[in-house]
């Protein structure tokens, strides 16, 4: 069943105030459920306006053939290599390094899919990134795909390395990976997207996104879903990781 007005509202509101005290809160207070894509992402775009101007988008899919879902990512929690977050409130730090692309130019929608061709001619540059794993969700499990969907997917911040633009060279289907949070070395070895190819993912997200808060437009950054599955860091931790020919990115956590 479809929500009305009220209760997207109600929604969003409940995800931006907990984003903001870095809280959660139990979904099962809630009189209703969202049910159906057209709420999930109703509510995305509620909690868009809210953030401000959209500077990236992430797209995943458990399997090449899987329906791909995907959310906009606030310009404001994109933040460059090195970047300090605080540490108070979090309760996950997870971790997940990727494969993301600049867009040079907007995607607009359009009577025919997009071609890997079309998207190619479209990103300007490729990055490894490293997202941040956090839920407004008391319970992410219990409660289900559509509010985690709802709330982001769990996005918490996307830390970005620096451009390599001549991305096309390289041949990303499996790539070495190397994380680590201060001294130790969490994960060394060659990785893939579960999704397939990070570069067809951006087609799927061409190809779905449409207008959806604004569409994909020059200059956003998309990542395109986890390398390695997530890892949690501890409180206070330096986490850096390095992806085969895109290079390294890090963050620190704490005060």
């Amino acid at each position: 069943m479809t929500l009305n007005e009220a209760q997207i509202t109600a929604a969003s509101d409940a995800l931006l105030s907990a984003r903001a005290s870095m809280t959660a809160f139990d979904t099962t207070s809630h009189s209703f459920q969202p049910s159906e894509l057209v709420d999930v992402y109703a509510i995305q775009a509620a909690v868009a306006a809210a953030r401000g101007p959209v500077g990236g988008w992430k797209v995943g899919a458990p399997s090449p053939q899987a329906h791909a879902s995907f959310a906009p990512l606030a310009h404001a929690g994109i933040s460059t290599t090195g970047s300090q977050l605080a540490d108070d409130g979090r309760r996950l730090r997870g971790i997940e390094v990727e494969v993301a692309y600049r867009l040079a130019a907007d995607l607009p929608p359009k009577s025919k899919p997009y071609t890997l061709g079309e998207v190619t001619d479209a990103i300007d540059s490729a990055m490894a990134v490293i997202e941040v794993v956090e839920s407004r969700l008391l319970d992410r499990e219990k409660a289900g795909a559509m509010w985690m969907l709802a709330d982001n997917q769990s996005h918490g911040e996307l830390i970005v390395g620096q451009a390599v633009s001549a991305w096309q060279e390289l041949s990303l289907a499996e790539v070495a990976v190397r994380l680590t949070f201060d001294d130790d070395v969490i994960v060394d070895r060659n990785c893939r997207n579960a999704g397939g190819q990070p570069l067809d993912m951006v087609v799927k997200l061409a190809n779905l996104c449409g207008t959806h808060c604004g569409g994909l437009l020059a200059g956003q950054v998309v990542t395109t879903g986890s390398l390695m599955g997530v890892e949690f860091a501890p409180a206070n931790a330096l986490v850096s990781a390095t992806v085969a020919g895109l290079g390294s990115v890090s963050l620190q956590f704490g005060t």
